[in-house]
Order: C-alpha cells, then structure tokens, then sequence
C-alpha cells in the first residue's frame, strides 16, 4: 500500500516517531526540510517505480496529500502501459 511505503520511509530514512505520523501532519510538522522532501521524492520514486517532479513535494503538503498524488501517478502509469 502506497501509505504504508510513504510512512516506513519516514521512520526508516528520517528517523519520524511513529507516532507523530498522521495524515494530516505536513511534511514541514514532521521535520523535513527541503534537501529531505527531495530525497523523499527520489526514495519514494524509487521504490515505487514512478518518476516524481521534486516540485510535486512541498512543505506545506500532508501525508494525505502525497498518497493522494502517488496513487494518481501509479493509475496513470498502468494506463500508459496498457494502453
């Protein structure tokens, strides 16, 4: 599940409690600053296998946010590949 990826990189890479994880926390409330919501964007992309512009994280977007935007790259990726 793509918020399960999204949160165990957290925890994993930039060492975010757990507990302070919620989907309506920023990634600015959750301590990264811009150099770590760009690597966040690389990790995620690849782990996820999707390209994702860097500008696609900000630090006013939410957990929420970012799921929301990965799962829509993830449906229009399958699109492409089956079309």
């Amino acid at each position: 599940m793509v918020r399960d990826d999204v949160v165990d990189l957290m925890v994993s890479t930039f060492e975010v409690a757990p507990d302070d994880i919620r989907d309506d926390a920023s990634l600015e409330e959750l301590g990264l600053d811009s150099m770590a919501q760009v690597e966040l964007a690389d990790r995620i992309g690849a782990t996820l296998g999707l390209d994702i512009p860097e500008e696609e994280f900000t630090a006013s977007s939410t957990l929420e946010d970012i799921v929301e935007a990965l799962q829509r790259r993830q449906e229009r990726q399958k699109e492409a590949r089956s079309s």
